[in-house]
């Protein structure tokens, strides 16, 4: 049996907050000279990618970033339909 293991999400630690996220399964991890960068999957929000102990985006929150992409929502665009 192998043990479980969390990662720390430590961007609050200031103001005395820490989540911590069991991993099912890391998927890619890395030290590099300026930043840790791990990428793994969580039960509840698919796939995390986290720098330096802050989560950047997961598959469960994707669609926020998505959301206005639609190209008749930008009304600064020249190609956008005119709005009637």
């Amino acid at each position: 049996m192998t043990d479980q293991r969390w990662i720390p999400e430590t961007l609050f630690d200031e103001q005395g907050f820490r989540m911590t996220y069991a991993v099912e399964r890391v998927l890619y991890e890395m030290q590099t000279e300026h930043q840790h960068l791990v990428l793994f999957e969580h039960k509840l929000f698919g796939k995390m990618l986290m720098l330096d102990g802050a989560t950047q985006v997961t598959t469960r929150d994707e669609f926020i970033y998505h959301e206005d992409d639609d190209p008749c929502a930008d009304p600064w665009r020249m190609d956008a339909p005119a709005k009637s």
